[in-house]
């Protein structure tokens, strides 16, 4: 078996990686060449050359190193298997895969990992289009996002999640969005979900499959403070769904609208996404899963 490892040193890491020891640990299931970028551009340019003709693509980090893989490697997707190592600061794909959870404990799926068909998501609006995996998010989560910098992700790892949540807070804003024609008032956030989780492990869609075709759609509203923070604990549990305000629903096809405008991230990476914007299916890839 012919193996990529794709390593991104520059990835917020919950964990240290050693891709010496990860090639190792790889090397009991065939022969690995080693790739690292020095960053998105480089990236996108060399790996599509780089991947050809191997068997298996492994990415050491988190949701977005993989999802700059992903992107890089458009053109090969159908024909690609993929090998996710977690080693990033939310690694929520790594648990609707159900992966163990370390990179090192990972890598043992390259020899005994079955093949599972995963969905490829589009994103669209007017200033660009873009590929995801597991999740879109917008309103409070993006306010969260940029309050985390990189060095405190890789400081504290998850928690630096609700530290950005905290600093967020103080500046709530509401929007109107319209999702698939229905209207919603009093928003807070959003999203979009192939995967189960975000922000480091919230069970924004708990039923989400990521191989059904279809994306689960969350809509989060509060109309005060204190609604606000009781929605803000139902999340964090995971069981938003029994507030009468949270909509939730499934489709192939999303798309979003708001008032005023709201940016998304696409597998928690911000990309200059603002509504309005379109969801759509691109395809499958495979991933290895225990």
């Amino acid at each position: 078996m012919q193996i990529l490892l794709v390593t991104n040193p520059s990835a917020g890491s919950s964990g240290d990686q050693d891709p010496a020891e990860l090639q190792v640990r790889l090397e009991r299931a065939g022969s690995v060449t080693r790739f690292e970028a020095p960053g998105p551009e480089e990236l996108k340019a060399q790996l599509p050359s780089a991947a050809r003709d191997v068997d298996l693509v492994a990415v050491a980090g988190g949701d977005g190193s993989l999802n700059l893989v992903i992107n890089a490697l458009e053109g090969q997707l159908e024909e690609a298997n993929f090998l996710l190592l977690p080693g990033g600061t939310g690694n929520d794909l790594a648990r609707t895969l159900g992966l163990p959870d370390t990179a090192l404990e990972s890598a043992h799926l390259a020899l005994s990992g079955k093949r599972r068909p995963l969905d490829v998501w589009t994103a669209e609006w007017a200033g660009g289009r873009h590929l995801f995996v597991n999740a879109s998010m917008g309103g409070f989560t993006v306010e969260v996002n940029k309050a985390v910098d990189e060095d405190l992700k890789k400081k504290i790892g998850p928690l630096a999640f609700w530290v950005g949540g905290v600093k967020a807070a103080k500046d709530l804003t509401r929007f109107t969005a319209t999702v698939n024609g229905r209207k919603f008032e009093e928003c807070v956030a959003l999203g979009v979900g192939s995967g189960k989780t975000c922000g480091g492990g919230i069970e924004v869609w708990p039923e989400a499959d990521p191989g059904d075709g279809l994306l689960d759609v969350c809509i989060l509203p509060a109309a005060s403070l204190l609604e606000a923070a009781k929605l803000t604990a139902k999340v964090r549990k995971g069981d938003h769904d029994d507030l009468e305000a949270v909509e939730a629903f499934t489709a192939a096809e999303v798309i979003v609208e708001a008032d005023p405008a709201i940016e998304m991230n696409l597998d928690g990476e911000l990309v200059d996404l603002c509504t309005p914007v379109s969801f759509r299916l691109r395809g499958q890839t495979h991933f290895m899963v225990p």
